[in-house]
C-alpha cells in the first residue's frame, strides 16, 4: 500500500503500473483492467483539462452507478478538479441550484441533462481522442458533498482517501480484488 502521502491517482497509477491487466472494475456483464481504466480515464483528464479544469474546479457528475463513475471520478482525481455529484433523482430545480452554487464549468453525464446548467457537457458515450498519456500530477481532488437540507460542504484533499479500491472510498460497482478492504 502506497505510504500516507500518496494520492488516489498516485496510489491507482502504482497499482496499475504492478498489475495492469488484473481485474480493476466488475459490473453486471462487464469488466476493466487496470491498464484500461487508467486509459479512460487519462483520455477523459485531458479532455477535462481542455476545458479548463484545474486545481479545485469544481465538476459535476450526473451518472447511474457504472463503470464510467469510476472512470470519471479517477479522471477528475488527474485532472486535480472538485467532484461534485448530482443524483438523478433530484428534482431538475435541485440539479440546477447544485449546478449555480457550486459554480462547475464542466457536467459528464450519460443523458441529457434535462435541466438548467451555464457547464459545458462532456458526455461519456461520446468518443474521446486517444492520449493514454497520464496528465501532469494535479495537487488536489476535492469531493464536494451536497446535503438535501444544506450547501454543499467541501474539501478533503484526495491524500486521505487514498486507499485505491476501498468499498468505502470510491462510488462504484465492485473493485477486483475481493473484500472490500481494497485492491490496491
Amino acid at each position: 500500500m502506497p505510504g500516507a502521502a500518496a494520492t488516489i491517482a498516485s496510489a491507482f497509477a502504482e497499482r496499475a503500473r504492478r498489475a495492469p491487466d488484473a481485474e480493476a472494475v466488475v459490473g453486471d456483464g462487464f469488466s476493466l483492467s487496470y491498464a484500461e481504466l487508467d486509459g479512460r480515464a487519462n483520455r477523459l483528464a485531458h479532455r477535462l483539462i481542455g476545458l479548463g479544469v484545474r486545481p479545485e474546479t469544481p465538476v459535476a457528475v450526473l451518472l447511474d452507478r457504472s463503470a464510467d463513475v469510476v472512470v470519471t471520478t479517477l479522471a477528475i482525481a488527474k485532472a486535480g478538479g472538485a467532484y461534485v455529484p448530482i443524483h438523478h433523482g433530484y428534482p431538475p430545480d435541485r440539479m440546477s441550484w447544485v449546478m449555480a452554487d457550486t459554480g462547475a464549468p464542466v457536467l459528464v453525464t450519460d443523458r441529457s441533462p434535462g435541466f438548467e446548467h451555464a457547464a459545458q457537457v462532456v458526455r461519456v458515450d461520446e468518443p474521446v481522442p486517444a492520449d493514454p498519456a497520464p496528465p501532469e500530477p494535479r495537487s488536489r481532488f476535492t469531493p464536494s458533498i451536497s446535503r438535501t437540507s444544506s450547501t454543499p460542504r467541501v474539501r478533503r484533499e484526495h491524500r486521505r482517501g487514498s486507499r485505491c479500491g476501498s468499498a468505502t472510498s470510491w462510488p462504484w460497482p465492485r473493485i477486483a480484488g475481493g473484500n472490500g478492504t481494497g485492491g490496491c
